[in-house]
């Protein structure tokens, strides 16, 4: 019995590392600090604003930022919250604000959906705007695996 499992969690193992490569495009090298992506989960600045969390981590040294729905999106609005429901406004605002520090916006999460249309609402959100597909750690292969 424990053979067989060994065995198992040896092959489970090793197809992670070999089809993991095929979902999970490389980051970017401009998004690289020494050969490895390099950024902040913007919870960690959850007390600020998306744009400031976008400049502390370039202050920081960073690259990447991963989002997460409901942060306020500037210190000058804290009613104006960032998520899936964005604005195509708020969306090009937040698109500058990553351009001008140079940082790629890599994932957005962790986040549910109450039905169908709103996980397609996340994923598109995901997919076409602030996160390009081909940036995205996760967004083209949970999209393809999603049935709608």
């Amino acid at each position: 019995m424990r053979k067989k499992l060994t065995a198992l969690l040896t092959v489970g193992f090793l197809l992670t590392l070999t089809t993991d490569p095929l979902f999970a495009p490389p980051i970017p090298a401009e998004a690289k600090v020494g050969g490895f992506g390099l950024g902040a989960q913007a919870y960690t600045f959850n007390r600020f604003s998306v744009f400031e969390a976008i400049e502390k981590t370039a202050q920081a040294g960073g690259k990447t930022i991963e989002f997460f729905p409901g942060q306020k999106l500037t210190a000058e609005d804290p009613n104006v919250k960032w998520d899936h429901q964005a604005s195509d406004e708020m969306i090009q605002k937040v698109k500058a604000r990553l351009a001008q520090h140079k940082i790629v916006a890599v994932n957005y999460g962790v986040v549910g959906g109450k039905d169908d249309a709103e996980w397609r609402q996340i994923f598109e959100f995901a997919r076409s705007s602030v996160i390009a597909p081909e940036k995205s750690f996760r967004s083209r292969a949970a999209l393809a695996a999603a049935s709608f």
